[in-house]
C-alpha cells in the first residue's frame, strides 16, 4: 500500500468516527496523522480545525488555524465557508481575519496558476495511431501525486495524459471547484494533444479519481472531448439535479461507462444514480463494487483499470 493509499485509509477511519458523532476519537486519530503524515498538513489541520469547533473548543479551532497561517499555509475560501463544522467560527473577528489571509493568499496563488500536463508514452512507441488515456486527479491532489495510479495503461500501449488544475486549493493541492474552467482546459489539452500525436480517435476514454472523476464523466457525456467512454474511480461532486440531462443529451451515441466504488464509501447512492440512469438511458455502464473500500483506490487498480478497458471496447451487455 502505498503512503498516499495508506493516509486516506486512515482518513476514511477518521471519517467514519466522524459520521458516528465520535469526534474527539476522530481528533485523536487526526492528532496522529499530523505526526505520522508531516507533508498532509494541509489536510490534517483543516481536519483538527473543524473536529475542535465541532467539539465546541473554539479557542483550540482559532489557535490552530493562526499556527498553520504562520507556516504559509492557506485554504481556498469555500472549504472555509461551505462547512458546517466552521459555522460557529463564521463571523468571529479572530476567524474572519485569517479568513482574509487566506483570500489573498489564494488569490496569489491562482494569479500563478497555469494548466499543466504530463504525458507518458508506452514503450515501446507504436509506430501507428495511439488510443489516449486522459486522466485527472482528486480534489485536493495534483497530476504528480495521482499519475502512479494510471501509468499502468502504458504497457497497454496507450498514450496516457495527466491534466493538472490551475485552480490552487492549498499551497500543495488543486481542485476542479470551476467546472466550466476546468472542461475549457482539458479540453484545450486535448486539441494540443492531437497536434503533438497521431491519435487513434475511435480509442479515446476520459478517467478520474474522485472530483476528477466526476469532470472525466461531464466531458464523456457532453461531448466536448469525443471518448468512447469514462473510467470513474469513486466519483464525487457531481451535480445530480443536472445530471438526467447531461446522460439525455448523450442517449444514442455509442458511449460506455465504468464505476470503480467501494461499498464503505459514504456515496453509494451516487454511485448507484449513475449507473442506472446511464443504463437506463442506454448507455452500457458497468460498476465495479469492492467490498470493504472507502473513497481511495482499490488496491488492485492496474486489474481494474484492464478490466474497465475492455468493457468500454466490447459488445456486451452492461450488467
Amino acid at each position: 500500500m502505498s503512503e498516499r493509499q495508506e493516509f486516506f485509509k486512515a482518513a476514511d477511519e477518521m471519517m467514519q468516527l466522524y459520521n458516528q458523532e465520535k469526534y474527539t476519537q476522530a481528533l485523536e486519530l487526526v492528532d496522529g496523522l499530523v505526526v505520522a503524515y508531516p507533508d498532509r498538513v494541509d489536510h490534517t489541520a483543516l481536519w483538527r480545525i473543524c473536529l475542535l469547533s465541532r467539539l465546541e473548543r473554539f479557542d483550540e479551532a482559532l489557535l490552530t488555524m493562526a499556527r498553520a497561517l504562520e507556516t504559509g499555509l492557506w485554504w481556498a475560501e469555500p472549504a472555509l465557508r461551505q462547512d458546517s463544522d466552521l459555522e460557529p467560527l463564521q463571523g468571529l473577528p479572530e476567524f474572519e481575519q485569517m479568513v482574509s489571509v487566506c483570500i489573498a493568499r489564494h488569490a496569489a496563488a491562482q494569479a500563478r496558476g497555469v494548466p499543466k500536463l504530463l504525458t507518458f508514452e508506452p514503450d515501446p512507441l507504436p509506430t501507428g495511431p495511439l488510443p489516449l488515456l486522459i486522466a485527472l486527479h482528486g480534489r485536493s491532489s495534483s497530476a504528480e501525486e495521482d499519475a502512479p495510479y494510471w501509468q499502468a495503461v502504458t504497457q497497454l500501449g496507450w498514450l496516457l495524459a495527466l491534466p493538472g488544475s490551475s485552480q490552487p486549493g492549498s499551497p500543495t493541492s488543486y481542485v476542479w471547484d470551476d467546472t466550466e474552467k476546468a472542461l475549457a482546459e482539458i479540453t484545450a489539452h486535448y486539441a494540443a494533444l492531437k497536434e503533438k500525436y497521431a491519435l487513434d480517435e475511435q480509442r479515446v476514454v476520459v478517467a478520474g479519481f474522485s472530483q476528477g472523476g466526476a469532470r472525466a464523466i461531464q466531458l464523456a457525456l457532453s461531448g466536448r472531448i469525443p471518448a468512447r467512454g469514462f473510467i470513474s474511480v469513486v466519483p464525487g461532486g457531481l451535480d445530480q439535479d443536472a445530471f438526467p440531462s447531461l446522460v439525455e443529451s448523450a442517449r444514442g451515441r455509442s458511449l460506455r461507462g465504468y464505476l470503480v466504488t467501494g461499498t464503505l464509501d459514504q456515496r453509494q447512492e451516487l454511485f448507484r444514480f449513475i449507473h442506472q440512469s446511464m443504463n437506463a438511458a442506454g448507455l452500457p455502464c458497468q460498476m465495479e463494487a469492492h467490498p470493504d473500500l472507502a473513497h481511495e483506490f482499490p488496491p488492485d487498480f492496474d486489474s481494474s483499470l484492464e478490466k474497465a478497458l475492455q468493457f468500454l471496447f466490447s459488445q456486451e451487455v452492461a450488467a
